[in-house]
């Protein structure tokens, strides 16, 4: 008897443990079917669209020439904000005196279209010594916006000689014919503390709803012009960058925006 008892005691919990796993299988089913929103499922990492993604150019360091690669990422961020303008028109440093955030009101503007809306940009400069501009844009629309900012084209003082290959400058232009303009801002890439020890590098910007989205490979035709302006400086024999710095000039932007 006890015997017996011990053998059915061992079949019953086998068909037990089969009947729990079963069960709980089936609930597993279900759950995965119809998860509920919030549930583990939906938190799946999903890729952004490209357009909402920085492209930033950020090289490795080359010992024999110290570009200022953070100061560069200061003066032209990842994503800039397109806020509406203050209601009181009292608008950040940035921006150009005559800067107004009517679009139409604009004679001295570059025109173009951005994701769609009209979009009106204002430029004032070249000033001082480092010759600074400020950059202020509108986004038209029944919602405007507006985004400032500087720039400069202090290393303009070397591609002055071969400017045949690169003005005029372009700051607001359709550069891969899809009919959305792209911001272009000039800036510098320092590697010393004089002002002829700069770089001059574009930096291209979307539209992206309410931001402006760093895309250096929207740049890239720029940059191959600026680096062949670079070269050809080089076999003109006038005084530019030292021959280092040369190359990590045209390498950073060769791969501009990869």
């Amino acid at each position: 008897m006890i015997g017996n008892r011990g053998k059915g005691w061992r079949v019953d919990a086998t068909v037990r443990l089969r009947f729990a796993l079963a069960l709980l299988g089936a609930l597993g089913a279900c759950a995965a079917r119809g998860a509920p929103t919030g549930s583990t499922v939906e938190n799946r990492a999903v890729a952004a669209p490209p357009e909402l993604t920085p492209v930033v150019t950020r090289p490795a360091l080359d010992p024999d020439c110290p570009l200022a690669w953070d100061e560069l990422a200061d003066a032209a961020p990842p994503t800039i904000a397109l806020t509406p303008p203050p209601p009181d028109d009292v608008f950040p440093d940035e921006c150009p005196l005559e800067f107004a955030p009517d679009a139409a009101a604009c004679p001295d503007c570059v025109t173009g279209r951005m994701a769609g809306d009209r979009a009106a940009l204002l430029v004032d400069g070249p000033a001082g010594s480092g010759r600074f501009y400020n950059v202020g844009l509108v986004i038209a629309g029944p919602r405007p916006r507006f985004a400032c900012l500087m720039a400069s084209t202090v290393a303009w003082r070397h591609l002055v000689e071969v400017a045949d290959r690169l003005a005029p400058l372009p700051w607001l232009d359709d550069l891969d014919g899809d009919g959305d303009a792209e911001l272009v801002t000039w800036h510098r890439l320092p590697w010393g503390g004089s002002e002829f020890e700069n770089a001059l590098v574009p930096v291209v910007y979307v539209r992206v709803a309410d931001q402006l989205v760093r895309r250096d490979d929207r740049g890239r035709a720029l940059a191959a012009r600026v680096a062949d302006a670079y070269r050809a400086l080089a076999t003109r024999g006038t005084p530019g960058p030292e021959p280092a710095c040369q190359r990590a000039i045209t390498a950073a932007l060769d791969g501009w925006g990869r």
